[in-house]
């Protein structure tokens, strides 16, 4: 049963594998006020953890996922088993998210002093939609490398904010279901040792992507335009009479 269970997480890992390779771009940093999260002193415990990394030994990098298998998480990598489970996917229903546009990524790093020297690089991160049979069906990446040369202080309190751009959202919400489940898959450099975070929120009416003009501006506009045209008309007729 033991050799069972290992094989069952190498092929996850290697299927995750080709999800970083075959994943498309749509991962972005969080425009303000979502740039820098501030939970106003929530705490670790009362975030929903979906990624926790932590370097091995003295080592200053770590790579890790979580995924779904249809009845369990499975997490593998530079995972940190420290406190309560923080390695864990979670169904759009358990986030409260409806639409992918309101899905908010909170990077929570916790390196020791917070200064200009103890930065942190976020190599790699993928978002995974699994289904709840554990099917995967959607995954979307950051394009580039990230890098904060200073980090907020408060494990679970606070962290740098990502949301899904247009591609993103349109993917996600084609694969969207209460159901359907959320895994991550990311690489830190320059970590300092302790163990660093990702937590999924839901946006209050903020989000991603491009505003779309609701139908009466549609209208105003196609009334303006109208009104210009007509104007033209009149005087090219003015014009040609003289």
């Amino acid at each position: 049963m033991m050799k069972r269970n290992i094989l069952k997480q190498l092929f996850i890992a290697a299927a995750l594998s080709g999800i970083c390779m075959s994943s498309q771009a749509g991962i972005i940093q969080a425009p303000p006020p979502n740039t820098t999260v501030d939970l106003d002193g929530t705490g670790f415990g009362n975030v929903n953890s979906m990624l926790s990394l932590k370097p091995k030994a003295n080592g200053t990098s770590a790579t890790g996922s979580v995924a779904w298998s249809g009845t369990q998480d499975l997490a593998t990598g530079d995972v940190s088993s420290d406190g309560n489970n923080k390695n864990a996917t979670y169904s759009f229903g358990e986030l409260g998210i409806t639409d992918a546009a309101s899905l908010l990524l909170v990077f929570n790093p916790n390196e020791p002093g917070n200064t200009d020297t103890n930065g942190i690089t976020i190599n790699s991160l993928i978002l995974s939609v699994y289904s709840g049979s554990g099917a995967f069906l959607y995954s979307t990446s950051l394009a580039a490398p990230v890098t904060y040369t200073s980090t907020p202080t408060g494990n679970g309190r606070s962290g740098f904010g990502f949301i899904l751009d247009g591609d993103g959202i349109a993917g996600v919400n084609g694969v969207l279901s209460a159901n359907n489940r959320i895994g991550l898959t990311a690489s830190l450099l320059n970590a300092q040792g302790s163990a660093d975070n990702f937590f999924g929120i839901a946006l209050e009416g903020e989000g991603g992507g491009t505003d779309v003009p609701e139908p009466g501006s549609v209208a105003l506009l196609g009334l303006g335009l109208a009104g210009m045209t007509a104007l033209r008309r009149r005087s090219r007729k003015a014009k040609a009479s003289a």
